[in-house]
């Protein structure tokens, strides 16, 4: 092999920032990346980055001596890396030699069996995990053949076997991307500001000085609420240490820091998904597991086996079970993680567009309020819309009134007047000493530093009682009244740096992760053709079967179907996730221009002020704001055009195709005509087969 070029990483490590997953401040969150999570600068830890490729890889050579390495049990030993791939580990002998040596036995006993012995309670039967063991072997050369030349000759000459396992533990699918490996989370977002050019560590959001209003103070616990992915305001911990402090008072927020921000929330997806994709794949698998031996029990033989038939039966039903057992599971568990990284990719892309559409909705209320006088009811119905936006509404209803009690610190909050476009009340310190507000996961928290407990009206009751309704002096801010779950920050689009940071994470989070993201759609592109593969010879064989009911009840027969509805049920669930990426992707810009019209109906109000003004000062004032408008709209534009076409060049995909609704449909339709002629099959006469084809 030739000489390995040296690792790209030390020009990486300049476009990531340093993680603050070691600190002190982060650890506080149940939800926070493994303390394994260093610097994404440290040298300490860069020998243990394994990747160093930026682009999609496939080498044709690779997938075939690994896939033949892994099919072929004999030469599995002299074709892989013995101290990365061989170990004594009890998982790693039953993976690498006892599950494939079963395959040689299945086979061998099934055809030791007897044919009298075998139909039809063996009929087939190896046939399902048989397509489960090559379905993972498939897997594994992918892997293998992903990676760079460099990376492949690092790991296949690493004779450090504690070296080789963290290295492996950075590309396999699920050490490294479903629990999302802290160092591949370093290197993707590396990479991945690398593709579009930009060191994300050195582009920020702002934040307002939280001493401004309470809107300001509000956003800011929000902000840092989200970086330490709690799903509770907390009222008294200090800033995290991604929010820098600035000097006008505000806070600077990284782009690498809010990109990871924004992967950590999304993992909380797959919690709630988890325990259902468990449940379901363990039942489908013991169903396959016992359907060969229902039939045995049902078609038991009359007449006394021989020793070697009974031999090989045992043998036979012996390897194929374990069969069933390892790699059903497995290969049903590979389609979930690419539901998982759909699910995780529509969470992150509906944060980021929920973040500038409270903004947006904001500025229409604003708008509103400087024309005509505002009702109760409108009032209300904004209020509705912006807690739709941050998922607000739906968890109240699920509370059941059960919100976290908070008393008002100040009795003049009780009397503020409600009213939109009404000056906020002035902020007391935002920094003033304060008592734990009843967060359950706060618990660890150091009261004795800054906080976020601000007496006054920044501070907002969560008490409901006898239908009476806190109100305040901020459009928005009163939903605090009513939950603090999923207090989703919002982007200052006052600035135009926050548009640009905003377009720059955006970017970044559709480029993540493409290595991991080619690996599924390969994967399930293998699992489309198998599914297809199985649903034409299902059909064939039925078809041209002279005795068709006897051929629908054979073990092959109802494993096909078994594994035929499970396939499909995956495969809609990724492409009708996908369509909602693709959807959310494109209400960015819809969100981006919605703003930018507001805005310009926001200049045309200040020109004609300035028209009809005489004061100096107050004409510089309107002069000021319309030049600073007018750069906000022309950076709006110029990112829409950008996020336009992004959004047309990547969109989302699944087995090459865009991700569509009508995709969606397609597949269910195949499925049930796929069942439907079955039914048709089994009700039909065999005859009419054999009399067209006499013709």
């Amino acid at each position: 092999m030739n000489t390995p070029v040296k690792s790209p990483m030390v020009e990486l490590n300049d476009f990531a920032s340093k993680s603050a997953a070691d600190d002190d401040d982060r650890k506080d969150s149940s939800e926070t990346w493994n303390d394994s999570s260093s610097g994404a600068g440290s040298a300490d830890c860069e020998d243990d980055v394994f990747s160093d490729a930026l682009t999609i890889q496939f080498h044709t050579g690779t997938f075939v001596y690994q896939l033949a390495a892994h099919i072929f049990l004999p030469l599995y030993i002299f074709m892989v890396n013995s101290y990365g791939q061989i170990s004594t580990e009890i998982n790693n002998i039953l993976g690498s030699f006892l599950c494939p040596l079963c395959v040689y036995v299945m086979l061998v006993s099934y055809q030791m069996t007897p044919i009298e012995n075998r139909e039809p309670s063996m009929e087939g039967a190896y046939i399902i995990p048989l397509i489960y063991f090559l379905q993972h072997r498939l897997v594994i050369a992918i892997k293998y053949a992903s990676m760079s030349r460099t990376e492949y000759f690092k790991f296949m000459t690493c004779l450090d076997r504690v070296l080789c396992c963290k290295y492996l533990a950075q590309v396999q699918l699920f050490q490294a991307w479903y629990d999302f490996n802290p160092l591949v989370i370093r290197f993707e977002l590396s990479a991945a500001s690398a593709k579009i050019g930009a060191r994300i560590n050195e582009i920020d959001l702002f934040i307002q000085n939280p001493d401004n209003s309470a809107s300001a103070l509000n956003q800011l616990r929000a902000w840092n609420a989200f970086l330490r992915g709690h799903d509770v305001i907390d009222y008294t911990s200090k800033p995290c240490k991604q929010l820098r402090p600035q000097k006008d008072g505000g806070y600077a927020l990284s782009v690498y820091d809010f990109c990871e921000a924004l992967l950590l929330h999304s993992t909380k997806m797959r919690a709630q998904t988890d325990t259902y994709c468990v449940r379901i794949t363990t039942f489908f698998n013991w169903l396959n597991l016992s359907i060969p031996f229902i039939f045995l029990t049902y078609y038991s033989p009359k007449e006394e086996l021989g020793a070697s038939a009974e031999a090989s039966m045992f043998f036979f039903y012996l390897s194929s079970t374990i069969l069933n057992l390892c790699y059903a599971q497995l290969f049903y568990f590979l389609l979930y993680i690419s539901v998982v990284d759909v699910i995780r990719q529509k969470s992150v892309f509906s944060n980021l567009n929920n973040m500038i559409r409270i903004s947006d909705i904001m500025l229409q209320a604003e708008l509103s309020s400087c024309t005509n006088k505002v009702t109760a009811k409108e009032l209300q119905e904004t209020e509705l819309r912006v807690a739709e936006v941050m998922s607000i509404r739906s968890c109240c209803h699920r509370a059941k009134g059960k919100y976290v009690h908070m008393k008002f610190e100040s009795e003049s909050m009780r009397d503020t007047v409600s009213t939109v476009g009404s000056a906020p009340q002035p902020a007391v310190s935002a920094w003033s000493s304060g008592t734990n507000m009843h967060d359950p996961r706060m618990h660890s928290v150091d009261t004795t530093t800054s906080s976020f407990a601000t007496p006054g009206p920044c501070t907002i009751s969560a008490h409901v009682s006898g239908g009476e309704k806190a109100r305040s002096s901020v459009l928005g801010e009163r939903i605090y009244k009513d939950n603090e779950y999923h207090m989703l920050p919002r982007i200052d689009f006052n600035s135009s740096h926050n548009i640009v940071a905003w377009t720059h994470a955006r970017l970044v989070m559709q480029n993540f992760g493409e290595r991991f993201k080619f690996r599924l759609e390969l994967y399930v592109i293998a699992a489309m053709a198998m599914l297809l593969v199985m649903m034409v010879v299902a059909l064939f064989t039925l078809g041209m079967s002279q005795d068709r009911m006897r051929t629908f009840l054979t073990p092959w027969f109802m494993q096909v179907l078994l594994s035929v509805t499970m396939c499909v049920g995956f495969l809609i669930i990724i492409m009708q996730c996908g369509a909602s990426v693709n959807s959310i992707l494109q209400s960015h810009s819809q969100t981006l221009c919605s703003h930018a019209l507001r805005l310009n109906r926001k200049v045309e109000k200040a020109q004609f002020q300035l028209q009809h003004e005489t004061d100096p000062k107050k004409i510089d004032t309107l002069t000021e704001k319309v030049e600073h408008l007018k750069e906000i709209i022309e950076k709006l534009d110029s990112m829409t055009e950008i996020i336009d076409t992004n959004t047309e060049m990547r969109p989302f995909k699944v087995f090459g195709f865009e991700a569509q609704s009508s995709l969606t449909m397609s597949i269910t339709t195949t499925a049930v005509s796929f069942y439907g002629v079955i039914i048709t099959l089994l009700t039909n006469s065999s005859d009419t087969v054999y009399s067209a084809l006499d013709r």
